[in-house]
């Protein structure tokens, strides 16, 4: 008996000892809707944060350190009938090794929401069924883009299998009337995140992902002036693809995602290096010219 109890425990230990691959953290904002029930976006709230945590999306095995934190907020602008629209803030980070820091991997403001969702709905998904449920499609979609990026920054490509699954989302989500999954819906959308990140043109900027927290950021608390080195490299590699496709839309999501980061790395380190870094990203990303001028105020 005391062998069984044993054997139940080691059991047990070993079952708490590993994760889902995301942690969701949900908010949903109906501020702007009139006249609906709180119960029901409860309900919304629940399903939602159940179907991305409960579900098992890849094969590997995750501690609960190294678990993905992905951060949805919801702004529902919207109602008629059963349908919603809105916009959805999308964020996910990842831990750094030997810190308590998560750096952020991905940022995108999505908005281009539409969906269904009466209370108690079952939120179920098949990747080769992904069109009957725009909810959960949409969902999924961005679940395989934390992944991709995730697992682009501890391996070179390493995202590949997850963008092509998103895009398969994509592909299916075509025969829909729904916005944000088609090519003409707009130069900035689902559809050209994936589109663009399996063509070789961005290939560079994938790699710069593995370069820039690999050998970056997961070096930086024992080794801060070699990360720091290795970060400024994998920034300079950026050059070719603005070169390639100038102000390209996921460049722009990288520096969205990286800009408040990149500004406290070189907070400290050599005045040299932020100096050519700084005049670096005021050509490859102007877009956010102010914030790279801050880099010479030091």
């Amino acid at each position: 008996m005391n062998r069984l109890v044993t054997i139940l425990v080691l059991l047990l230990m070993t079952c708490l000892s590993f994760a889902q691959e995301i942690r969701v953290d949900l908010e949903i904002d109906i501020s702007q809707l009139e006249g609906v029930e709180t119960i029901q976006f409860e309900s919304l709230e629940r399903s939602i944060i159940e179907f991305v945590s409960d579900r098992r999306w890849t094969t590997d095995t995750y501690k609960p350190f190294e678990q993905i934190r992905l951060n949805l907020y919801l702004i529902l602008e919207n109602k008629s009938g059963d349908t919603y629209s809105g916009s959805m803030q999308v964020q996910s980070s990842r831990p750094v090794f030997g810190s308590n820091y998560n750096t952020p991997v991905f940022n995108y403001n999505d908005g281009q929401v539409q969906f269904n969702f009466t209370q108690f709905d079952i939120l179920d998904f098949s990747l080769n069924n992904a069109s009957q449920n725009e909810l959960t499609a949409l969902l999924a979609y961005y679940v395989y883009l934390a992944l991709a990026y995730d697992y682009d920054s501890f391996e070179k490509l390493g995202g590949t299998e997850h963008f092509q699954s998103a895009q398969t989302i994509v592909n299916q989500m075509q025969a829909t009337d729904l916005p944000g999954w088609k090519a003409f819906d707009g130069t900035q959308n689902r559809y050209w995140i994936v589109e663009n990140s399996l063509d070789n043109r961005f290939a560079k900027l994938r790699q710069c992902y593995y370069s820039y927290h690999r050998n970056g950021m997961d070096q930086l608390v024992e080794n801060p002036k070699e990360a720091r080195d290795a970060i400024t490299e994998a920034l300079k590699s950026l050059e070719a693809v603005h070169k390639a496709v100038p102000n390209s839309f996921n460049s722009q999501i990288f520096f969205t995602t990286k800009r408040d980061e990149i500004l406290n790395i070189y907070s400290e380190g050599d005045t040299k290096q932020t100096a050519q870094v700084a005049q670096l990203l005021q050509q490859i990303n102007p877009g956010n010219t102010n914030k790279w001028l801050k880099l010479t105020e030091r």
